[in-house]
């Protein structure tokens, strides 16, 4: 598996839209349409997140010292870009519908600093969490996915998480030796789910447990499910809890215990980024993956119920990083462009998936 994420109103992005599925759908099913917002400006983009009316791209131009938020209108394409001596360095996001919250780095001497952005959706007025230093904290966050659950934004680290309330911006700190090296997160509506960490200095060591995290009460534990061997989580439908380990990928009900391994179209490489892997729609989990076959990439989308695999390709997805969900929506990042392409400053960075029943 490959591992992988002055403010005005920018006229309105160039839609280019297409139709592609390798699958045949019944006739009963609804039909992807891929639509693709053409961003002259995002050039690295660095985390994705969507709900409302807005999508949320983190940036960073070539060189790396100039850094850009962008707040997309979901409907029209319309874009700010938001420009702030706060950003520096953006990197994960999540959004509610009032805010986008940014992770965002600045660099010291070499040494990282790193604060949490809070980013009005209406006014893009920016209001800055800092995260103390390791010493203070023992979280040791280095950059890896957060999540937005239950009132808190999330954000773990390899010797901890750190958490801050949405509404009072109080912050908080949770520590356990269970807690390390972060590679998977996921989250449902009572835990925060992590991969375990490597068995003391030896990561080739691979633990057979999840690491459990409390939502209410922030008490972290280990659990085992019967017929799997670890892994990294990397989505939460609600229900079942969804892993990559050696197997592949497995559906986990925490409830049961029950487990389902997913066989994934050979064509077909699902792979696990630190931004968020996954989405939910169309009553599938949707997942990025290499299509190293058809010579470029594409999503798995998953069935929730059925646990049967099929590919959704198209050429809007030439390297699909990071991948979201909203509002029965799925939004996708490309992070490079691809050489085929001659106007490459228009190129398709955002990418819509939306479902249309066929007649």
């Amino acid at each position: 598996m490959r591992r992988r994420i002055p403010s005005a109103v920018v006229p309105i992005a160039a839609i280019l839209a297409t139709l592609v599925t390798n699958v045949a759908p019944a006739s009963s099913d609804p039909a992807p349409v891929f639509t693709a917002f053409a961003h002259t400006r995002v050039q690295t983009p660095r985390g994705l997140a969507a709900e409302g009316k807005y999508v949320w791209i983190s940036d960073l131009s070539n060189d790396g010292h100039v850094a850009h938020i962008f707040r997309v209108d979901a409907t029209t394409g319309a874009e700010k870009v938001l420009t702030n001596t706060f950003v520096t360095l953006p990197s994960q996001v999540v959004a509610s519908r009032r805010y986008a919250w940014v992770m965002n780095e600045k660099l010291n001497s070499g040494v990282s600093r790193w604060s949490l952005l809070r980013v009005n959706a209406a006014t893009l007025a920016v209001r800055r969490i800092e995260i103390p230093s390791t010493a203070v904290t023992g979280v040791a966050y280095w950059g890896g996915p957060i999540v937005l659950a239950d009132g808190y934004v999330w954000i773990p680290g390899s010797c901890g998480i750190f958490r801050v309330n949405t509404t009072t911006l109080k912050a908080s700190t949770i520590t356990s030796p269970l807690v390390g090296a972060l590679i998977g997160v996921a989250a449902d509506s009572h835990y925060l789910w992590l991969n375990a960490s490597s068995s003391g200095n030896d990561a080739s060591v691979t633990q057979t447990y999840f690491v459990r995290v409390s939502l209410t009460t922030g008490m972290v534990t280990k659990v085992n499910f019967s017929g799997v061997k670890g892994g990294d989580p990397i989505g939460d439908d609600g229900t079942n809890l969804w892993v990559a380990n050696s197997k592949g990928i497995q559906r986990i009900n925490p409830t049961n215990g029950h487990v389902t391994t997913v066989e994934v179209p050979k064509e077909a490489q699902v792979t696990s980024t630190t931004t968020g892997p996954s989405a939910i729609a169309n009553g599938r989990i949707y997942f990025d993956a290499g299509l190293p076959a058809l010579n470029r990439t594409g999503v798995v989308g998953v069935g929730i119920a059925s646990g049967l695999a099929t590919v959704l390709s198209s050429p809007l997805l030439f390297d699909p990083s990071i991948i979201v969900s909203a509002d029965g929506v799925v939004w996708i990042v490309n992070t490079t462009t691809p050489s085929s392409l001659r106007d490459q400053s228009r190129r398709p960075t955002l990418v819509r998936v939306s479902w249309v029943r066929q007649s």
